[in-house]
């Protein structure tokens, strides 16, 4: 099975999630691994997380895994050599599909 491992180098574009509303802001820039002074530059006058405001997520040097057929969180953790409860927080998230973009 083919692992696909790219690294997030251009900006994109995130909604913010119901869930997401309870972070503080510097946790969520740590979640996605992100410089905090270009995140501000790119969203000026943000001073809390909305559900469905869209941020501009600038590149940042963390990795992704696109998920394949009968991939589960413990089989991509024993690929990538960190624990399954690793990835489930970094993702925020329990649940899998195909062709899920999962950070690592």
């Amino acid at each position: 099975m083919k692992i696909t491992i790219a690294p997030s180098n251009k900006n994109w574009y995130y909604t913010v999630k119901s869930s997401d509303e309870n972070l503080d802001i510097t946790s969520f820039i740590k979640r996605f691994n992100i410089n905090e002074e270009e995140f501000y530059y790119l969203n000026k006058n943000i001073d809390k997380l909305v559900c469905g405001d869209v941020l501009l997520i600038p590149a940042s040097q963390q990795y992704f895994h696109i998920v394949s057929p009968l991939e589960t969180y413990q089989s991509i953790a024993n690929k990538f050599n960190c624990s399954s409860e690793y990835l489930v927080e970094t993702n925020k998230t329990k649940t899998l599909f195909v062709g899920q973009k999962i950070y690592i």
